[in-house]
Formats: C-alpha cells, structure tokens, sequence
C-alpha cells in the first residue's frame, strides 16, 4: 500500500510508491511486436481485465482494439483500502487510495502521434475525457492528472505507447498553489489569466506555433524547459471535461502537427505531455483554464536546479517557436 506523505518544511506532498520500482523495461527492442510487452496486442497472459476499449474497424489487421483502459499493474495510488490520515508531530500521512490507469493508445508497440491519423487522435482524447468523466463520479477522489511518458528520459518504463491517469484523493499542493494565484488574478483584474495571456501572445506574434479557430500553440515567454510548447483552448474553459467534439476534432490537428514538427526536427525524441484541469467539484471556471502541455526532454536538472527551483533552458522561447514554425509538415 503506498502512502502520501506531507513535506512540512515546504508545504509538497510525496507519494511513497515501492511496487514501482518492480516495473518492468523493454526499451531495449525495435519491433513492431514485442511478446514481452504486457501491452501489445495478443499477449493475453499479461492482458488484465480492460476497463474500456475502442474496436479496430480493420477487420484485416488481426487486433480486436486500437485502444484500451487497464488498470496498472504497478500503481502509484490503489484503490483497495479506505482514506486515512495519520498524523505525529512532524510526520503526517495519507493511505495512498486512489486510482491509476493505463491508456494504451494503440496496438502498434512503436505507433507515435505524429503517425496517427486524425480519427485516431479523435478517439484517444474522447477516451481521456471519458475516463475524466467517469472518475469524476467518485466523491472520495479530487484531482486528476492525465499525462504521457514517452522514451527513456521522460521517465517512461515500457515502449509501446501509452498515457497514465491517477486520481489522487487530496488536490496536490502545486495544484492549490497555481490556483490560488489565478483567483488572486481574477480578483485584482476581473478576468481569467489565461485568457489574457492568450490575447497577449496572440498580440507579441513572436512565440506562436501554429493557431486554428479553436486552439492556439505557443511557447510560453518563460518556459521553463527549451520547446515546452502549451495547447490552450481559445474559448475560456476550465475543465478538460468540458471540450466539445468540434473541439476535439480540432484537437487532434494541433496536437498532431506539434508533434510532427517534433519528430521532424529532433528525430528521436523523449517528452512528456500533460493536461492541466481544474480539480473534482471545484467551483473555478471563471479563473481557471485547462490546456496541454508538451514538454521536450533535451536535458536534466542540474544541482542549481533542484537547489534553487530555478529552470534555466539553453534555447529563448522565441528562437524556438521560430524554428518549430518552419519545420514543414502535412
């Protein structure tokens, strides 16, 4: 059973997880197959109960799914047991109740984002905010984060794609912080933060990406890693859940030429992608606006780093959106 336990010093929490370490590895193959993967189809013996899947309409291909829902077999929060506080002095904790899934976004061991086509992209974020919704329901979980490791040094265990949901029974504590200073915004300006920032990046036209009618790309002013690239919806919206199917169509677009450009200028890479939304039954949709972040692995933090909380990137954002807006892609 894993445990949450408070850093009191600095006001975090960190999740004592020790059946991840036993996670297995299979980085070392280069297969479109890989019988070891617990995640490719035709592996029953390691295939657990799926939660939802979505058919393969290619009756040809031989798979029965092009996505699935598993429960994690490694999991950093379990649902099994009741939440409990514990508190002695300096030392306070949580059972580590919760949930954690897996999202494997295709049955090809080595399919990428940038190949996908559009419908499939479509698919796996009507997923995502279907698994959103469902957890949503359950009154003992309060946040929920989706994200996706992909490659060695996002911190990615197993090849074969896939994206993690884990509802945690208490909102994060840099999750409360970043709340706390948008309301502080809304309070002084009237408006919601993100909506402005959008405006002002939209006016500066020097850390755009790429812009439809409803998403627009960029890299923020003070990115914290170099190409950190945000997603955000144009229409003020403050929860993932909320996302309409023209939305998502248009989504899947953005998301797609983002990560092509990636894969273009950068070859092989590693990265992570995250979705900010707002907490389970919060009251925040008027300061509050959920986007997606793609964050380019390219380094690791050094000792200044983690010493001072101080990012420092090697490439100005404004370079970088200029490079990326000049990589040619369908």
């Amino acid at each position: 059973m894993s445990e949450i336990r408070k850093d009191l010093l600095r006001g975090e929490d960190v999740i004592v997880a020790t059946s991840r370490g036993k996670r297995p590895n299979d980085f070392d193959n280069n297969q479109k197959f890989n019988r070891a993967c617990p995640f490719c189809n035709g592996n029953k013996e390691d295939d657990p109960l799926a939660i939802l899947s979505i058919a393969d309409s290619d009756k040809q291909s031989g798979n029965h799914w092009k996505i699935r829902v598993v429960p994690n077999k490694f999991p950093i929060l379990d649902r099994v047991g009741e939440f409990v506080e514990q508190s002695q002095g300096f030392f306070q904790k949580i059972k580590g109740v919760g949930v954690a899934e897996v999202v494997i976004e295709s049955n090809k061991h080595q399919g990428s984002l940038s190949d996908y086509s559009i419908n499939h992209i479509i698919d796996l974020i009507k997923v995502l905010k279907q698994r959103y919704n469902d957890l949503a329901s359950d009154n003992e979980l309060k946040y929920l984060q989706i994200f996706k490791n992909s490659g060695e040094k996002s911190g990615a265990s197993l090849e074969h794609p896939h994206w993690q949901i884990i509802a945690t029974p208490i909102i994060p504590s840099k999750i409360k912080q970043e709340l706390k200073k948008v309301e502080s915004y809304y309070t002084d300006h009237h408006s919601c933060i993100y909506c402005d920032l959008i405006e002002s990046e939209l006016v500066a036209n020097k850390r755009i990406i790429s812009e439809d009618e409803n998403f627009v790309s960029f890299i923020p002013y003070a990115a914290h890693f170099a190409y950190e690239t945000w997603i955000m919806p144009k229409g003020h919206s403050s929860s993932f859940a909320n996302i309409k199917d023209n939305e998502i169509q248009a989504l899947a677009k953005i998301l797609r030429k983002i990560m092509r450009k990636f894969k273009r200028y950068f070859n092989d890479l590693s990265f992570n992608i995250i979705i900010h939304t707002v907490p389970f039954n919060k009251n925040k949709e008027y300061f509050y606006h959920w986007y997606l972040k793609v964050i380019p692995r390219l380094s690791i933090c050094g000792g200044f780093e983690l010493g001072t909380g101080m990012s420092v990137t090697t490439t100005s954002p404004e370079v970088a959106a200029k490079r990326l807006r000049e990589v040619k892609v369908d």
